[in-house]
């Protein structure tokens, strides 16, 4: 699949920094997880590089990552340049296997999964489609509160944006410009100093002001971090007030037609018929959660089950391993859901999604249509 995003399987060979694990782009973002072993989900983004090992480099790599952040729980940002980090490559990454949660040395092949975004490069600080624009105004970003801005990697064509700030000690939220084109539909932020939740919105939760975070499966909850409004077509607001010097990063998307869309449905209850959820391609990668209760964040994708149904389950607020449950179909513009359980089908329950395509329908800079 090829859209800026993509999923692979990364193996565990026990070489030092094992084989490339090819994906046919530079990513921006990367989170792995593994299938077999209860080790946690390992987010890398390259605007968080890390520190690099004296004397040691990654073979073929052009950017070496060792920061990273674990989706599954509040731990701030870890930097472990000698056991956990991968290097980018113009199209994909190496994993250091050597580091146990990652790579998993000996632990046999297809045992890894890999969620690729494709942002604005790291030419410089200020990347915007491949281009390091020397600042934050060319960057798209001078809205808002610019003075605490550090650094973004935006991709106006697909419609995905990292942006990393500073809060300062000044008592008062903060508008963060996010680089889009338009207002972003799903935001995820995080703390990286400091131990916080891993706060989202998401357009297709019906109240502003409601939030959910990607650690727990709790209901959607009261906005602790973000403002009462929804993103703006320019700057996100947030509520991280009063403490100097927190650095915070920002990962943005907008709905692209034939490349990705957030939104809700309903549940129905019916375990034969199902709820059918159009969007306009072939999904690839499926998140759902249901936010007017207590759910898990399901993770489906068509490079474990290229075939329907698709029933491989990760969860991303769990360590837990594979499993098999709640029976989706893939389908040629958008997926169906079976079952009649909490997690995505329950009868007048409401849902949020996020869909990313099985093939980009669009150009966007530096690719070309690619299908899977």
């Amino acid at each position: 699949m090829y859209t800026g995003e993509t999923s692979g399987n990364a193996s565990g060979t026990g070489n030092t920094w094992g084989i490339p694990v090819d994906v046919g782009f530079t990513p921006d973002l990367v989170m792995l997880k593994s299938r077999t072993q209860t080790y946690g989900w390992y987010v890398y983004d390259t605007i968080r590089k890390g520190n690099k090992p004296t004397g040691t480099a990654v073979p073929g790599a052009d950017l070496e990552c060792y920061d990273w952040l674990e989706l599954h729980d509040t731990d701030a940002s870890t930097n472990s340049p000698f056991g956990n980090g991968i290097g980018i490559r113009h199209n994909g990454f190496n994993v250091d296997i050597a580091g146990q949660g990652i790579g998993e040395a000996n632990q046999g092949t297809d045992n890894m999964i890999a969620y690729c975004f494709r942002a604005g490069g790291y030419k410089g600080t200020w990347n915007v489609d491949g281009e390091d624009v020397s600042n934050y105004t060319n960057a798209g970003l001078n809205y808002g509160d610019t003075a605490k801005l550090n650094g973004c990697t935006v991709n106006t064509k697909a419609g995905f944006s990292i942006v990393k700030w500073t809060q300062d000690g000044g008592g008062a939220g903060s508008q963060i410009a996010h680089g889009l084109p338009k207002a972003p539909n799903f935001v995820i932020m995080k703390h990286l100093n400091s131990t916080s939740n891993w706060f989202v919105v998401h357009t297709g939760i019906e109240t502003e002001g409601k939030i959910l975070y990607i650690n727990s499966d709790s209901a959607q909850d009261t906005s602790s971090d973000f403002g009462s409004v929804w993103p703006g077509a320019t700057y996100t607001s947030t509520s991280t007030t009063g403490v100097n010097g927190r650095q915070v990063i920002m990962y943005s998307w907008c709905d692209v037609e034939g490349i990705q869309k957030f939104g809700q449905y309903e549940g129905n209850g019916d375990a034969s018929e199902g709820v059918y959820v159009h969007c306009g391609f072939k999904p690839a990668l499926l998140w759902f959660k249901r936010v007017d209760s207590t759910s898990d964040w399901n993770v489906r994708d068509s490079t474990r089950d290229p075939f329907n149904p698709c029933k491989s389950r990760l969860l991303l607020q769990s360590t837990s391993v594979e499993g098999q449950s709640d029976a989706v179909d893939i389908l040629s513009q958008g997926f169906k859901l079976y079952n009649s359980g909490n997690n995505f089908n329950n009868g007048g329950s409401k849902y949020v999604y996020c869909a990313w395509a099985d093939m980009n329908q669009s150009s966007m800079f530096g690719a070309t249509p690619n299908a899977r």
